[in-house]
């Protein structure tokens, strides 16, 4: 995940999106989702059409939205940051590592991957 920036994650088409391992969700200032990619929507159990333009932090995530919210909040923009965290997850909640890109304007790029069960300890 450490490889991509902004720039590069921008520059990524919607198919090519989808071939990243990792999930990607890119959410507005507001936290409203403008990107989804396939890898999200299968560890996510939706659908990409379901969830664009709903409020990442305040529909989907879970229990832990509004503390998400503050801390991608708290990456300056341009710069980046990794939480761990606890999100929605096939009717459950699954532990994740989140990196955390800020954009220029002030949105940001969300790369999410679960957690190994080594990691959880």
């Amino acid at each position: 995940m450490d490889m991509l920036d902004q720039r590069a994650l921008d520059d990524l088409d919607d198919p090519a999106l989808d071939g990243l391992t990792c999930g990607v969700v890119r959410v507005s200032q507001t936290g409203r989702i403008e990107r989804y990619n396939r890898a999200e929507a299968q560890r996510a159990g939706t659908q990409r059409w379901r969830v664009l333009g709903r409020d990442f932090f305040r529909e989907l995530v879970g229990g832990e939205g509004a503390q998400l919210a503050a801390e991608v909040q708290s990456v300056p923009p341009g710069d980046r940051a990794r939480f761990e965290h606890r999100l929605r997850a096939h009717r459950r909640e699954q532990p994740v590592t989140i990196e955390v890109v800020r954009t220029e304007a002030g949105g940001a790029y969300l790369l999410i991957q679960e957690c190994s069960s080594s990691e959880r300890r």
